[in-house]
């Protein structure tokens, strides 16, 4: 397993953990999340060389809140397109229990985009179990 932070402006931090044992990225988001951390993440994974190509995300934004807007996620499909040029297909499962964090990810979740795939969970065994379908 490896572990790499990216600092944030203040003391948040995404946390990255891949595990090799079932080929799955763990990402733990900070308690505040903005657009700006959003992108960063992006940028992370397409720069990685060490993710399977059929690259399958768990991230556990359980207690963090969002700190964008429905207009943001325009931008956010974006750094997603550009982040697929890296890989052959994308598999993301977001676990959050804050309502507009789901509401959010709602949206998102109806934007269509070629080879990936992205569904909000309240746990993560619900999460880990669509990840591995």
């Amino acid at each position: 397993m490896t572990s790499e932070p990216i600092s944030g402006k203040n003391t948040n931090e995404i946390e990255f953990d891949f595990s090799s044992l079932d080929s799955i990225l763990e990402v733990k988001m900070p308690a505040n999340l903005k657009i700006s951390d959003v992108l960063d993440y992006y940028k992370t994974i397409k720069k990685s060389d060490e993710y399977p190509q059929d690259l399958k995300v768990l991230i556990d934004a359980e207690y963090t809140v969002f700190m964008f807007i429905p207009h943001d996620l325009d931008e956010i499909k974006e750094a997603v397109e550009d982040t697929l040029e890296s890989y052959t297909s994308i598999k993301e499962a977001l676990v959050t229990s804050k309502p507009v964090s789901t509401a959010m990810a709602m949206l998102f979740g109806e934007i269509e985009i070629n080879n990936y795939e992205f569904r909000a969970f309240y746990t993560q065994s619900a999460a880990r179990k669509w990840l591995k379908e």
